[in-house]
């Protein structure tokens, strides 16, 4: 099966996480129609979470095992564009070393996505400068990025693996 693959063939044995990002709801609709879009919110979510581990690791030239999936619903089927992510839970050097993330807490991670995610899409004409204002005051700003709260898979736990691709693919 592809979560097989996926688990013995393609992730390394590390530790591995699930991250999920998420945009708010008044976003969602840009991509109803224009699905080729969806590459920005990959592209978006997979460079903050690089950048975010070479800050938190001190490796400026890290580099982030990882692979992802768009999804394009949630609960009942609603359109609700979202991206999982199955990733090491750290950054390989250009050696091939690999090094471990500390536990953080995400909020900067988020706060780095929402900003880039909006001005991209300002930048692309798809929200005005003053939507992008309106959307940068929200206290509560409606991005999320989830990493399932409860660790990581430990490096030899292929069974585990195989259940985080599985989702992935669902």
């Amino acid at each position: 099966s592809t979560s097989e693959w996926i688990a013995t063939a393609v992730c390394h044995e590390v530790p591995l996480r699930q991250f999920v990002f998420t945009i708010p709801k008044v976003l969602r609709g840009i991509f109803r129609k224009r699905r080729r879009l969806l590459t920005h919110l990959f592209h978006t979510a997979t460079a903050t979470l690089q950048d975010t581990f070479r800050v938190a690791l001190d490796l400026p030239d890290g580099r982030i095992g990882a692979v992802a999936a768009v999804h394009t619903f949630g609960d009942y089927l609603i359109f609700h564009p979202h991206l999982h992510i199955l990733a090491a839970d750290g950054l390989f050097t250009p050696d091939g070393t690999f090094h471990c993330m500390p536990e953080e807490s995400l909020a900067p991670a988020i706060e780095l996505f929402r900003h880039r995610f909006l001005h991209n899409l300002c930048e692309a004409k798809l929200i005005s400068p003053r939507k992008l204002d309106q959307l940068r005051a929200w206290k509560h700003s409606g991005f999320n990025i989830d990493n399932g709260g409860e660790g990581p898979i430990a490096p030899d736990d292929t069974a585990g693996r195989e259940r985080l691709a599985q989702y992935l693919l669902r």
